[in-house]
């Protein structure tokens, strides 16, 4: 279980937060989505500024399990929090708390399919670009694994294609 801190930022607004050392990335985002600088790198110039600004480094709140400290929303922002190297070179800082919430959902109660079809449910959100061929290829790569390891698959020999979860990944990416 993680402990989330109330803190004050610099507008006089209190924030519910936690620290960067005592969550990480849901292990299905990992498996689902590629790190991709383009979107990274303006992002960890977003959070600067927002850092100098209001002392929080992300304005929106990431979504983190409470019960295992995983991110089900807001990964991006956690890669960047920890510090990177942009492309250009250039190091960005690492911060100690993010804005956050506790989680609607417990990660380790859900299926990894569940746990799939959440955390795309939250990035087809405008939140990443779900659109880049990179992304696509990861996530659908990701999915079929899980329903080859299904009982759709493995007893009922269900194709891939015809799955309502595979309709649905062609449908949010206007495949």
């Amino acid at each position: 279980m993680i402990k989330f801190y109330e803190k004050i930022d610099k507008v006089g607004r209190k924030r519910l937060c936690v620290k960067v050392s005592d969550i990480k990335n849901a292990p299905e985002n990992i498996e689902m989505y590629p790190y991709i600088a383009e979107d990274i790198d303006p992002l960890s110039d977003a959070m600067a500024e927002e850092n100098e600004l209001h002392g929080l480094p992300n304005y929106e709140e990431a979504e983190v399990c409470e019960h295992t400290g995983y991110v089900l929303k807001g990964n991006n922002r956690n890669i960047v929090a920890n510090g990177i190297t942009k492309a250009d070179g250039t190091v960005m800082p690492s911060y100690e708390f993010l804005y956050a919430q506790k989680a609607a959902v417990r990660y380790d109660e859900l299926s990894p399919q569940e746990r799939a079809d959440y955390l795309q449910e939250a990035n087809t959100k405008g939140k990443r670009n779900e659109y880049d061929v990179r992304t696509i290829v990861k996530s659908h790569d990701y999915l079929k694994s899980l329903h080859e390891k299904s009982d759709n698959f493995v007893v009922n020999k269900k194709r891939w294609v015809d799955t309502p979860t595979y309709k649905h990944f062609c449908t949010y990416r206007r495949i």
